[in-house]
């Protein structure tokens, strides 16, 4: 899983270099089963820049996740706003990021 998230965060940084600045939308799924195999403290080359270039992060998914995922992602202390909504606001969660 670990290997997923590193090519997705390459994927990302591909493309903020063609299109620039993004507003990000992460849904997490159902059967999802922790953050445990995610955790690495050791950033990736293109983390910072992704970070300088990220307008705002939604994430959806079920409440049991969402002092997780903002911890993660380290709420509070990225240079972006982060907020979290249930999947029944996964419509709110869109217009919020189009609101950035």
């Amino acid at each position: 899983m670990r290997n997923e998230l590193d090519q997705a965060k390459k994927w990302v940084f591909d493309h903020i270099q063609q299109y620039g600045k993004i507003a990000a939308l992460i849904v997490i799924e159902p059967e999802f089963q922790g953050l445990q195999e995610l955790v690495e403290w050791q950033d990736i080359e293109h983390d910072e820049y992704i970070q300088q270039h990220t307008k705002a992060l939604a994430i959806v998914g079920s409440e049991q996740w969402s002092e997780d995922a903002i911890l993660f992602l380290l709420g509070g202390l990225l240079p972006f706003p982060i907020k979290y909504f249930q999947p029944k606001e996964q419509p709110l969660a869109e217009a919020w990021l189009l609101s950035h």
